[in-house]
């Protein structure tokens, strides 16, 4: 029935989909507790005009160790934990395959201007049904079409 997939209200008035309405159409309703992914993303400049660099953002991204050779600052995160999967994604077809530290530090080099916006920085919010292999794939793929636009 189509009356079975209306939304009714639960008693704290929280909108949850009809259970026996669910059975009729061959569907089981999720048990509780079950998550469901939901979609985020955002983007944010990195810029020099809000204090930031691009070497600075990439070391804390990475838990890595890179020098910025603009400043001579030092950003050291290998510190920092929960950084499952640490990728440097190029455009295809380009052949230059540097180190990370190398290619943050051409960025800074390349943008010279004071207001300069040095990178974006893409978050996304990964399904926790995927296990760290998938999300990874997942997330290096977003990072491939980002990256030949």
């Amino acid at each position: 029935t189509v009356a079975g997939l209306l939304p009714r209200a639960n008693s704290k008035g929280a909108l949850k989909a009809n259970p026996s309405g669910l059975r009729a159409l061959g569907l089981r309703p999720r048990p509780r507790g079950a998550g469901v992914a939901i979609f985020h993303l955002s983007v944010n400049l990195i810029s020099r005009k809000a204090g930031r660099s691009s070497t600075a953002a990439a070391a804390y991204r990475a838990a890595e160790r890179i020098e910025d050779e603009r400043t001579g600052e030092v950003h050291d995160y290998r510190r920092r934990s929960g950084v499952e999967s640490a990728e440097l994604v190029l455009p295809s077809g380009v052949e230059w395959q540097p180190q990370r530290a190398e290619f943050w530090n051409a960025v800074e080099t390349k943008n010279k201007r004071a207001d300069a916006q040095v990178a974006r920085e893409f978050v996304v919010a990964l399904p926790a049904e995927l296990d760290a292999g998938e999300r990874r794939d997942l997330a290096v793929q977003f990072a491939g079409v980002m990256a030949d636009r």
